[in-house]
């Protein structure tokens, strides 16, 4: 789940949902993670989800792809929070703890596309309210804040993504 919305946030939360890290964490990993420059604020950090892209490559005679997807070889993503039910995503908000994801999107890439996330249900019905992809205020990847196009159910950044290495990334709402 992402930092809140509003109120407190902790450097836990920063830890926990931004760097994906373990033991401390510093005001410049967050920094980095966020695509910010210069001095930041917790508020600037709400509504923030980050995780780790573990690029790989395939082709074929009609397809190519690069960083994430099933066919890349050695490609992952982390934390991989689809229950084992499908592509590998991220959740950015739950009904309740151990319920199915409302607001569920897978991440993939192709070779001229670093991140999509797609609503795996299709349709805006099932996204919960504040996590619709209209509402992303900001898209990093490889820890560099991208332009992003939406739709009703996708956001995309043009990004072209290296065939092999670690990136990380962070969607904000």
């Amino acid at each position: 789940m992402p930092t809140p919305l509003s109120g407190t946030i902790s450097m836990d939360n920063m830890r926990d949902e931004i760097t994906r890290s373990a033991g401390s964490v510093s005001m410049q990993e967050v920094r980095n993670r966020a695509g910010r420059s210069g001095a930041i604020s917790f508020n600037q950090m709400y509504g923030c989800e980050g995780w780790t892209q573990v690029n790989g490559y395939y082709a074929s005679k009609t397809t190519t792809w690069q960083g994430w997807h099933p066919l890349a070889i050695g490609s992952s993503v982390s934390p991989e929070e689809s229950g084992g039910s499908g592509p590998a995503g991220v959740v950015f908000s739950l009904t309740s703890p151990g319920s199915r994801a409302t607001a569920f999107y897978k991440v993939s890439t192709s070779a001229n596309s670093l991140l999509s996330f797609s609503n795996t249900t299709g349709g805006t019905t099932s996204f919960t309210t504040n996590y619709q992809p209209s509402d992303v205020t900001r898209l990093v990847a490889a820890n560099v804040s991208q332009s992003f196009t939406t739709s009703s159910t996708s956001v995309s950044t043009p990004y072209i993504v290296a065939n092999t290495g670690t990136i990380h990334c962070m969607v904000q709402f």
